[in-house]
């Protein structure tokens, strides 16, 4: 299982001062999550399967960063990917709910909403389908090989003016 964010959505192509084009929401949200998911895993120590942590960079310009990470692995070892893109702000669902790219590519999303119901939580389907936003994070780098992978959200796209639709 890969969890994944990026720390840098445009690489890092700016001569002057700090070269990272980092972004509160866009995406240390998601970089911060990453990091709070693999300290309750290792604080459990007893995980069914190996778990794997990846941030990456140059999200926005092509992917350069999960591309990198791509081949430097067998896509078959990887049961699934888990991509965490902006979930700083509530969703469109309520404050701390999350809708899932590309819900009808994998069973994963029945998977997760199976093992949530008792908790009355649900991961929602992308709320933004013209937008094509699996195809423009760095989850489908990994779909183009074949693992279910999938970005995770809070975004409201509609609504964040920070956003454009192109995003």
């Amino acid at each position: 299982m890969l969890f994944s964010a990026h720390y840098d959505h445009l690489g890092s192509k700016n001569t002057e001062g700090d070269n990272i084009f980092n972004g509160a929401d866009d995406d240390a949200s998601g970089t911060t999550a990453i990091i709070n998911i693999a300290q309750y895993y290792a604080k459990q120590a007893n995980n069914a399967r190996t778990l794997m942590f990846a941030a990456f960079s140059a999200e926005e310009i092509g992917g350069f960063g999960s591309q990198y990470f791509s081949k430097q692995l067998n896509p078959d070892a990887i049961t699934a990917m888990i991509n965490i893109e902006m979930i700083g702000k509530p969703s469109k669902f309520g404050t701390g709910a999350l809708w899932m790219t590309g819900m009808e590519r994998s069973n994963l999303g029945t998977q997760l909403n199976q093992a949530l119901a008792k908790s009355g939580k649900k991961i929602h389907k992308d709320p933004y389908p013209k937008q094509k936003l699996f195809y423009r994070s760095d989850n489908a780098t990994l779909a183009k090989l074949g693992v279910p992978a999938h970005s995770f959200s809070s975004s409201q796209l509609d609504k964040d003016q920070r956003l454009s639709p192109s995003k």
